[in-house]
């Protein structure tokens, strides 16, 4: 029986803010085992032949394929309240997912040198909104020392050889370490957090728990000067984020919340077409601001009337817009075609289709509600189209932004430049009132700013009607 068996274990060679890789490393160390033994040993009989590396990476994060309780007879330690713990101090003002909060971590181990020269890795390490260990102050690393290799936050022998060795044959655990390990585990336990941001964003986590304010940080783009706004924000009178700052565009609504977000054919169909009315709407203010000159280019180059040099922004509205509506050819943009509805993936139809896989993991994220509460049909018909105004606007920058940098002599060009690059770092907060949620969108970060593209040189600007 796996309970019967005996391990070499310490529960004081763990800091308080250590990371189940960290646990890990430590214990095939003094079991002197592999991944694939840790795998075998303490993963759910269900889990233990997974080979995806997304399963792999999430299962630290939430810990959910390992067997708790047999860790628990054998280290004399829970991993699951080494989770709650973290996600505790560090997550409790975030909106949670099914999955939990693995979006405000890294999926590559984020390394400090002189904290894994003695077999510590810390969970803070692995923070999105940090790039300095808080012990030591100095930048973190996300690739080996000596290959430059990139190493998943994951539990494989395909990238960690040996406990605390790379592949490559690189030793993190420094030599004068070895002899005495043991003793330098039991040392991290006193290691001080230095760093005063996250000192500060632990107090904000332990004080708003208790709030009924939640935050969604879009985390894909998440940028370290987020963690010093989202600080400067919080007021500890009132346990909340108060963003009253110019550096933060706000949008807001108040919806009521009587029915429930239900997936049926109704509200995919609504969906749509709320979406399709916000993409015009778009459509129709980048006309009347940075496309007013440049219309009779847009009818020329959507023709294929066009010549050695095309207008930059002819070129980028054409592909923009076939891109966002699915179309095959560039001569259908604008065309009075009637646009059939193709459904994506999963459930949902969407105006972009280029953002329908992002936007259904959007609705897939909060179909089960904030902090306990139900999500509105409203409400979520709103920040898909709150969402969906930033994906295609960004989208539009991305494709002016290269033809600033390529030119506009390629007549048509296929693919899909910059994808979600320069995103804006966007937030949600919600405020749960009872009978009545408050939604505000925040813009934190605004990576393009439209006099950027004034030195775009337009071929045609000469021509009469432009």
């Amino acid at each position: 029986m796996k309970k019967d068996l005996k391990v070499t274990w310490d529960n004081n060679w763990i800091n308080e803010f250590e990371s189940p890789w960290g646990v890990f490393e430590k214990f095939k160390y003094a079991n002197s085992v592999r991944s694939e033994d840790i795998l075998s040993l303490f993963s759910k009989p269900k889990t233990t032949q997974k080979n995806n590396t997304r399963e792999c990476r999430y299962s630290l994060y939430t810990v959910i394929d390992f067997d708790d309780e047999l860790i628990q007879n054998l280290m004399g330690l829970s991993l699951k309240s080494i989770v709650e713990n973290y996600e505790q101090k560090l997550c409790s003002v975030f909106f949670k997912s099914k999955q939990g909060y693995p979006e405000y971590f890294k999926d590559n181990m984020q390394i400090c040198e002189k904290c894994l020269s003695i077999g510590f890795h810390s969970i803070l390490h692995q923070f999105n909104l940090t790039n300095t260990c808080p012990y030591h102050l100095t930048k973190l690393r996300n690739n080996c020392p000596r290959c430059k290799r990139r190493i998943p936050y994951i539990l494989s022998d395909d990238y960690i050889s040996s406990p605390f060795q790379c592949i490559c044959g690189f030793m993190f655990i420094k030599e004068n370490s070895i002899r005495n390990i043991f003793i330098e585990w039991k040392k991290t336990r006193q290691l001080e957090i230095k760093d005063k941001q996250i000192s500060e964003w632990i107090a904000i986590n332990r004080i708003g728990k208790s709030s009924n304010t939640r935050i969604y940080l879009y985390h894909k783009n998440t940028q370290i000067e987020s963690l010093n706004s989202l600080i400067n924000h919080f007021n500890f009178k009132r346990s909340c984020f108060e963003f009253n700052s110019a550096n933060f565009t706000k949008e807001n609504v108040t919806i009521q919340v009587p029915e429930l977000s239900v997936l049926n054919d109704n509200l995919r169909e609504e969906i749509y077409k709320s979406t399709r009315q916000t993409f015009k709407s778009i459509v129709r203010y980048l006309k009347k601001t940075i496309l007013y000159k440049h219309k009779h280019c847009i009818n020329k180059y959507k023709k294929m009337f066009y010549g050695d040099d095309n207008c930059p922004f002819a070129f980028s509205f054409v592909h923009w817009r076939k891109n966002i509506e699915g179309l095959k050819n560039y001569w259908e943009v604008e065309n009075g075609t009637h646009l059939l509805k193709k459904q994506s993936v999963l459930y949902f139809d969407f105006a972009s289709k280029q953002d329908s896989t992002f936007l259904e993991e959007f609705i897939i994220l909060f179909q089960n509600g904030v902090n306990g509460q139900q999500v509105s049909k409203k409400e979520l018909i709103y920040m898909i189209n709150r969402t969906m105004s930033i994906l295609i606007i960004n989208h539009f920058y991305n494709w002016l932004s290269y033809a600033k940098i390529n030119g506009c002599k390629a007549i048509h060009h296929n693919g899909l430049p910059l994808q979600y690059k320069k995103l804006p770092q966007f937030l949600i907060q919600f405020k749960l009132n009872g009978n009545s949620n408050s939604i505000s969108f925040y813009n934190i970060t605004n990576n393009y700013i439209e006099s950027e593209f004034t030195n775009l040189k337009c071929p045609n600007s000469s021509n009469k009607g432009n």
